[in-house]
C-alpha cells in the first residue's frame, strides 16, 4: 500500500473520530450509531498503521491490491449498515402506524362520549 494511500487513511479515520465524538456530546448521536463509525475509524487506522494487515488480506482473499480491499471492505460494511438501517426503519415505521391507529380510536372513542 503506498504511503500517501496510508496518509488518506489516517487522515480520513481521524476525522471520521473527530466528528462522532462531537456529535456525541451534543447528544445528536446514539451510541449504538457511532460504536459501528467508531469501529470503522479504527479499522481505518489498523490498515493504515499496519499495511501487511492488508496486504496479508489481499493476498488470502485474493485481490490484486491491498488499496483494492481497504474499497471491498468499505463498500461491504457500509452495505451491513444500511441492510441494518432498514431494518430498522421499517420496524419504527410499523411503530408510527400502530400509534396512528391508537390515537385515531381514543380521538374517535372521545368524540362519541
Amino acid at each position: 500500500m503506498s504511503p500517501t494511500m496510508r496518509v488518506l487513511l489516517l487522515v480520513a479515520a481521524v476525522f471520521m473520530a473527530i466528528y462522532v465524538g462531537r456529535k456525541l456530546r451534543r447528544s445528536q448521536f446514539q451510541i449504538n450509531d457511532s460504536m459501528f463509525w467508531i469501529i470503522m475509524a479504527f479499522v481505518l487506522v489498523l490498515f493504515a498503521v499496519f499495511p501487511q494487515i492488508a496486504e496479508w488480506a489481499a493476498d488470502v482473499v485474493g485481490v490484486e491490491s491491498p488499496a483494492n480491499l481497504v474499497y471491498l471492505v468499505m463498500i461491504f460494511l457500509m452495505m451491513v449498515r444500511i441492510f441494518l438501517l432498514t431494518i430498522r426503519v421499517s420496524q419504527l415505521e410499523d411503530k408510527l402506524k400502530n400509534l396512528a391507529e391508537e390515537v385515531a380510536l381514543k380521538d374517535e372513542k372521545i368524540s362519541k362520549s
